[in-house]
Formats: C-alpha cells, sequence, structure tokens
C-alpha cells in the first residue's frame, strides 16, 4: 500500500521510469536475484547482500521510501553465520511496474521472459545478483525464453558459450579470448558494480 500522509497517498517517484544506465544495471540485478512480494497485506520490492557498500547506492538509487535492514544469514556450504543485508522499497506502485512492464512479479524464475534488450549494464546487474566468475562466466536461470534471450545477444557478438540443463540452464563461457572481452564490456569505464564480482573475473580474464 502507498504511503498515507493525513489521508493523502503519497505517490512513490520510480527512478525506475527513467532510462539510465544505473537505471539497467539494478533492473539486471532484480531480474536475476531480486524479491517482489504482493499479497493482501504487503507489496514491496528488495534486494540482498553481503556487502553493504553496493547496497547503499542500490539505496540512495531507490530514494528515501527505501529502507535498510540487516539479518543473520548462514552460508550453504560453510554454515557460517554472516551479517546481510537488505534494502526494501514498500510500494504498490512499483510492484505493479514490475509486473505490467516487465513480466515479473512473486516466484519468476521458471517464468521470467521480460520484453527487454539485452544490454551489458543490465547483464552487470545480472552477474552481480546471481553471475558466478570462479571457473568461467557462467549465469544460471530455471527460465528457458530469459536464456535464449542472454544467448541471442553473445551470438550477435559471436561470444562461444555452452548451455547444458540438469535443474536449471547454466549458460557457461570458458573461452579464454571471449572471458577477456567480457571483462572489458562488463567493466571498462564503469563505476556501478559489487567489487569482488569484478576481481574475481578479472583473476579469470588474467589466468
Amino acid at each position: 500500500m502507498e504511503i498515507k500522509n493525513h489521508g493523502n497517498i503519497i505517490h512513490y517517484n520510480n527512478p525506475f521510469e527513467i532510462n539510465s544506465p544505473e537505471r539497467d544495471y539494478w533492473l539486471g540485478w532484480i531480474l536475476s536475484d531480486g524479491c517482489i512480494v504482493k499479497d493482501a497485506t504487503h507489496a514491496y520490492v528488495y534486494l540482498a547482500c553481503l556487502d553493504l557498500d553496493i547496497l547503499l547506492k542500490f539505496k540512495e538509487f531507490c530514494g528515501s521510501r527505501a529502507k535498510l535492514n540487516k539479518f543473520k544469514y548462514i552460508t550453504p556450504k560453510s554454515k557460517e553465520t554472516k551479517i546481510m543485508y537488505k534494502v526494501v522499497i514498500n510500494s504498490q506502485e512499483l510492484v505493479a511496474f514490475f509486473a505490467n512492464n516487465y513480466g515479473i512479479c512473486g516466484k519468476k524464475s521458471s517464468t521470467m521472459n521480460p520484453p527487454i534488450d539485452i544490454n551489458w549494464n543490465i547483464l552487470r546487474g545480472v552477474f552481480d545478483g546471481d553471475g558466478s566468475f570462479k571457473k568461467g562466466v557462467v549465469l544460471t536461470s530455471k527460465s528457458e525464453q530469459w536464456i535464449n534471450k542472454i544467448k541471442a545477444f553473445y551470438d550477435s557478438l559471436h561470444i562461444h558459450y555452452t548451455c547444458p540443463y540438469d535443474t536449471a540452464y547454466r549458460l557457461s563461457v570458458y573461452r579464454k579470448e571471449d572471458i577477456k572481452r567480457i571483462y572489458h564490456y562488463l567493466y571498462d569505464n564503469q563505476t556501478l558494480y559489487l567489487d569482488r564480482k569484478k576481481q574475481d573475473l578479472s583473476r579469470l580474464a588474467e589466468e
């Protein structure tokens, strides 16, 4: 529900309506690892991350409606307890915007197919949200339509990939020259990114 002040609804000034490289980056992150919740009593969008510095930038982008919280998180492999941060935007307007413009609402993992043109700002957000640069440039998704959209983008640039399917599609780039190209496409002249992911890809490109 939108916030009310003395009975008057205060509408959310939605930064995602403005086309910009910053908007595309955050859109990519929400598409890959964001959460959109709508039920009878709540309507909100949030991003969660271990890295406070990048979430403070997201909070600034989203404006005064965005609220920062933190909670304890147990890592799945090592079972370590860490502090995770979350930025939440309570807004029916924003939830409706993502549903109407990008077709995303609720559980989106297997059905996501946003009507957008892929670019490197969007992909940088996608990788920061849910990508891996440990052994290759890897994106995992259960949505065949979403993976096909990224594959078509790679094809347009003659980037070689594999895409096996197990419980999800695993779109992977392993060829060294393509990894180096992707590094430069993602990070040259850019300032908005998750630093540890950039370091991972830099190491991979230099191996």
